[in-house]
């Protein structure tokens, strides 16, 4: 049997801490196998170019390469099952890679939006390529590319399009969260992203439960009790490199909510001119961010996206399904 989650915390947690740039960053990524939901090669294939940019596969030079940007865990790996043409690369959370505190130091989504946007334009410039590149991610991911395609066109090099996946609504919201994600609650969002992700989603009666399995824990015991979780359902090996990354993404999704608390109640900046918008949206969003954001089901109706982008939105698709369950098939490559 898997030990406890309180057995292992007192003897993981100081070295994920305190030598956390030791464990491997390979063993760190996880991605989809192209043929479904089921988890590959930890860090299969993947060439990293720097703490936050992982190539996920080469391409022809003249098509324009796709930059995921990171989803709420702070990876963009779900992504490498998709076909494309040109280069595919993944933007990720330096914490993610390096276990750094310091990381996790930015205030603002413009702030981590411009480290982004400057390795995508000093990638471009080292593949020696034209200057058409496009942006994609899906949820949180979506509203992030946002920021970058902003940042982007702020240093003169625009991006050709942008493919939201599921995007947010539009701030300002009327009743904006008031705070930012509790390591606990991170920890229950990231389970069930994960079931989500891995084909084994929670039904709505059981989240519940998962949320009560992590309060009250101590928040170096997060880590392990999540991936101990994981593991039990068959999702992932129960390993060191599996308690690390759980540590790390809880980290970061509470770096991300703090940042993205504060960017609901500021306008959202418009994209550069260039830029063109794609958007898939699900049958089923409205009830997510109700639940997730105390969202108005009109300002999360696609109709609300589709009017800020306004003549920038080249086309879009809206897909059966709920937030989750779309937004991983296209992603995927599956829709």
């Amino acid at each position: 049997d898997y030990p406890t989650a309180r057995q292992l915390a007192h003897f993981f947690a100081p070295a994920a801490s305190a030598d956390a740039d030791t464990a491997s960053p390979a063993l760190l990524d996880a991605a989809p196998s192209a043929g479904g939901l089921s988890p590959a090669q930890a860090g299969a294939g993947f060439e990293r170019l720097g703490d936050c940019l992982l190539m996920l596969r080469s391409g022809a030079s003249e098509p324009p390469p796709l930059f995921a940007v990171t989803s709420l865990e702070g990876t963009a790996t779900l992504f490498s099952a998709l076909t494309t043409a040109g280069g595919l690369y993944a933007l990720q959370h330096e914490h993610l890679s390096t276990g750094d505190p310091a990381a996790l130091a930015e205030a603002t989504l413009p702030e981590v939006a411009l480290k982004y946007a400057e390795l995508i334009i000093g990638e471009m410039r080292r593949r020696a390529a034209g200057g058409a590149f496009l942006l994609t991610g899906v949820s949180f991911g979506s509203f992030l590319a946002h920021h970058v395609a902003v940042a982007a066109g702020s240093l003169g090099f625009p991006a050709a399009g942008i493919v939201l996946l599921e995007p947010w609504p539009v701030p300002p919201l009327l009743s904006p969260p008031t705070s930012e994600e509790g390591a606990a609650q991170a920890a229950a969002v990231l389970e069930l992203f994960s079931r989500g992700t891995l084909g084994a989603p929670a039904e709505e009666e059981e989240e519940e439960e998962v949320l009560s399995a992590y309060i009250g824990q101590p928040e170096d015991a997060l880590g392990p009790l999540m991936a101990e979780r994981l593991a039990r359902l068959g999702l992932q090996p129960f390993s060191t490199a599996n308690i690390l990354k759980a540590g790390r993404q809880i980290r970061v999704l509470v770096h991300h909510s703090r940042m993205w608390a504060s960017a609901f109640v500021q306008p959202l900046a418009p994209l550069p001119a260039p830029t063109q918008v794609f958007a898939a949206f699900a049958s089923e969003r409205e009830d997510f961010f109700l639940r997730s954001f105390g969202a108005a089901p009109e300002e999360s109706d696609a109709s609300t996206v589709r009017r800020f982008y306004g003549t920038a939105m080249r086309d879009e698709v809206v897909i059966d399904g709920s937030h989750l369950e779309v937004g991983v098939r296209c992603a995927t490559g599956r829709e």
